[in-house]
């Protein structure tokens, strides 16, 4: 079956902005190590770690789901139902995507403020 277009464009939106959030956290992550090597007590550089970790790990996840989502649409011949399930979990993953931007976008920030 043929992805709809609809979910084909929610899919390219999605894989553009996790994209971009793996791109801003390896920035942060060179910011970071530096400053958590020169301050390797300090709590709120230890938090942004473990936020940009975090948020690594939640790319590669929704990546991953994104790859399942599509070879089960191309797999398999899905009711309207289904597909309709399959648009709205995908428009529940840009959602935390876009949410997962801003608190990054935030972070590297702070951590270029700090340079």
């Amino acid at each position: 079956m043929s992805i709809p277009p609809e979910i084909q464009s929610t899919i390219e939106r999605l894989n553009f902005e996790l994209d971009y959030i793996q791109q801003q956290i390896k920035h942060g992550l060179a910011i970071l190590r530096p400053l958590l090597d020169r301050f390797p007590n300090n709590n709120l550089l230890v938090q942004f770690y473990g936020y940009l970790n975090n948020s690594l790990f939640l790319v590669d996840v929704y990546k991953r789901r994104i790859q399942i989502i599509i070879e089960l649409l191309r797999r398999e011949t899905l009711s309207l139902e289904k597909i309709q399930s399959v648009g709205e979990e995908l428009n529940n993953l840009q959602g935390k995507t876009i949410e997962s931007k801003i608190g990054l976008e935030n972070i590297v920030q702070r951590l270029e403020a700090l340079l």
